[in-house]
């Protein structure tokens, strides 16, 4: 995925070991595919490696953006579903076990 909207790069620590793995989150431009269908790329790269590319689909490019934001945060949970790691902006603060991040503060819920 080479042209993307939004990239974000975090740290995973597994609290069982001192394993940190990077992942970089992917969210490519929503497109037409035809009237009343769109769609948007989205990837979890794991360390360097590719990581496969999907689609989530809307009835416009807002809903296909929107479905996009919610299946990377669905695909992570998945990714992790046996374990419980924590997240961070950096590999440091993975190795140290510091300034954490939850998938609730990246992928803010409805506050409404």
């Amino acid at each position: 995925m080479d042209n993307c909207l939004v990239k974000q790069t975090l740290y995973a620590c597994e609290p069982t070991s001192d394993n940190v793995t990077k992942l970089t989150l992917l969210l490519g431009y929503p497109e037409l595919v035809r009237e009343a269908e769109a769609r948007v790329a989205l990837c979890i790269r794991m360390d360097e490696g590719g990581g496969a590319e999907v689609y989530a689909f809307g009835a416009d490019k807002w809903q296909a953006h929107m479905m996009g934001i919610s299946m990377l945060k669905l695909r992570l949970k998945h990714m992790f579903r046996n374990s419980c790691p924590s997240f961070h902006y950096s590999r440091e603060d993975a190795e140290q076990q510091a300034d954490g991040v939850s998938l609730d503060d990246l992928f803010p819920i409805d506050l409404v």
